[in-house]
């Protein structure tokens, strides 16, 4: 191990050069990776969270959506007339439905 770590050591006085500018490409390599790993990762998270806000308003939608259909299924007078139409808009408006907008 000495025997390397003396070789090393001559050819760094050798060529001072040549290993400082292999050290910077090695810290501006590791700068650069580090930078695309964390750019990486922030976007998986935000990328996550924008799903899962994504998936809570699908199941509030889907949710409303139910009770909307339970509550008309309870009508008795739905009719496919211009009749019924007005009486199902009077009815939707009146509840405040569609809460989303």
């Amino acid at each position: 191990m000495n025997k390397i770590r003396y070789w090393l050591l001559l050819k760094m006085a050798e060529m001072p050069r040549f290993f400082v500018f292999g050290i910077g490409l090695l810290l501006a390599f590791a700068l650069v990776l580090g930078a695309l790993v964390a750019t990486v990762w922030l976007d998986q998270r935000r990328l996550s969270q924008q799903h899962e806000d994504t998936l809570r308003t699908f199941q509030k939608v889907a949710a409303e959506s139910t009770e909307l259909l339970d509550r008309l299924v309870a009508l008795d007078d739905l009719r496919c007339s211009e009749a019924g139409l007005i009486s199902l808009n009077s009815y939707l408006l009146g509840m405040g439905c569609c809460r989303f907008r």
